[in-house]
């Protein structure tokens, strides 16, 4: 089995090494769908620390001396502390999925898996057995990457309506509003809806909140601009709608967030640009 010193001491197929994580990258085929898989070290991590929304799932397996813990964050419309889950693990492997990328692997109904927690075993009983058994036997990262890769790509099944939706979420990250959207899919309002809750998890407008959210995000990021320029370099209306919406899905204001970053974690890999 991997421990925390072959994690960080071995070649890894990565997209990052940061001190107290490696971001492995998967497979090309898998790239529309997974993020990436994440070897995160738990000891390291604050209390309190955060994730922020990504309208997307994390399959989560945490690795202690004894045994194999597995679950799934569900799709996250809104911010969710994870220290206390890290607590007592000694590390833990993430496959991160990009929003609508779990239904093709997984297809049921994403919206039931909106904002909630769940054991990975009452989900996909075969699946959880194939990681953990995946988990105990390999030794390397790159081993690890590979095994990730074939279990994923076996259970890959694209649908029309999944074809549908990704060129949807690529309309609304390009600019386009709803209306745009039913011109150029020939899709009802309701279909568009109906498609977003089976694929994605949120509806449309929450999934173009949490776009906004992103970029305002990158923008605080940097701390030369004023709160009311982040809010108008995002898409907000004025700073009043973006302190509203901001705490509304991340818990905390712009400036708090601001003064406490190192508690939260946004994912530089999903709905880039």
């Amino acid at each position: 089995m991997l421990d925390i010193e072959k994690i960080f001491s071995l070649p890894a197929p990565g997209l990052l090494r940061l001190a107290n994580m490696v971001i492995l990258s998967p497979h090309g085929l898998l790239r529309p769908y997974i993020a990436n898989y994440s070897l995160a070290v738990t000891a390291s991590m604050a209390k309190g620390s955060t994730v922020l929304p990504t309208a997307s799932n994390t399959l989560v397996f945490g690795v202690s001396e004894r045994a194999i813990f597995s679950g799934l964050r569900g799709v996250n419309s809104k911010a969710v502390e994870i220290g206390g889950y890290a607590a007592g693990l000694g590390w833990m492997l993430l496959v991160e999925v990009h929003p609508g990328g779990l239904f093709p692997c997984l297809p049921i109904p994403q919206r039931e898996l909106r904002d909630r927690a769940f054991a990975w075993s009452d989900l996909d009983s075969d699946l959880d057995g194939a990681m953990g058994r995946l988990l105990e036997g390999v030794d390397s990262t790159a081993a690890l990457a590979a095994g990730l890769d074939a279990l994923f790509l076996r259970r890959l099944n694209v649908t029309p309506g999944q074809r549908t939706v990704a060129a949807a979420m690529a309309m609304l990250q390009g600019g386009k509003d709803l209306a745009t959207l039913r011109a150029e899919l020939h899709y009802s309002e309701k279909q568009i809806l109906r498609l977003f809750h089976r694929h994605v998890g949120t509806g449309p407008k929450t999934f173009s909140r949490i776009l906004r959210l992103k970029r305002a995000l990158a923008l605080l990021g940097r701390g030369d601009l004023s709160l009311e320029r982040v809010a108008w370099a995002s898409g907000y209306q004025d700073g009043a709608h973006f302190s509203r919406d901001f705490s509304a899905l991340c818990g905390v204001s712009p400036g708090a967030y601001r003064r406490k970053m190192s508690l939260f974690y946004n994912d530089p890999f999903k709905l880039e640009g």
